[in-house]
């Protein structure tokens, strides 16, 4: 098996529960002090390394706006084969286990990022329906984010897949 998104999913709901029910503002290297948590933004990258980084943003604009890349120490679950994945998928089909357990095969120079994206923002769904963010400390109008480090997809949940201005 050459990506495993439902054992990638496990891993990843698994770290933002241990992040999210482990959050204190004082101890967490994160934007914005110790106020309320104003945004739970997740970021990614598949590329050059693979890794899943949350990290919780206080600042009172929080926002799409590439902060989140100055506080990954600390704050990243290493995930390795999503770039040997992704290398041998440039020029090879893959095999791809899904969330629903079913094995498919990735044409070579799929997209990628958009693949682990999608599967990114049903855990952090998942999470948010789970309440794994409810004894955060949360600023009015909290909300959930994701971004892969390149720029190959973004989420917001209020207002979908690319829905933030910065991203026109």
């Amino acid at each position: 098996m050459d990506l495993d998104l439902q054992q990638d999913a496990a891993d990843v709901y698994e770290y933002v529960v241990s992040r999210a029910s482990a959050y204190m503002p004082t101890g967490d290297r994160g934007p914005g002090g110790d106020g309320p948590v104003k945004m739970v933004y997740a970021g990614y990258n598949f590329d050059q390394s693979g890794w899943f980084a949350l990290i919780f943003d206080r600042r009172t604009h929080a926002g799409h706006d590439g902060e989140w890349t100055l506080y990954l120490d600390g704050n990243m679950l290493d995930r390795p084969g999503w770039v040997t994945a992704r290398e041998r998928n440039e020029e090879l089909p893959i095999q791809v286990r899904g969330e629903d357990g079913q094995v498919r095969e990735l044409p070579p120079g799929s997209h990628f990022g958009q693949l682990l994206g999608r599967m990114l923002v049903g855990v952090l769904q998942r999470a948010e329906r789970d309440g794994m963010f409810v004894r955060l400390p949360r600023a009015d109008g909290f909300r959930l984010g994701l971004e892969e480090f390149n720029g190959s997809l973004g989420w917001d949940s209020q207002t979908g897949y690319g829905g933030q201005p910065e991203w026109a």
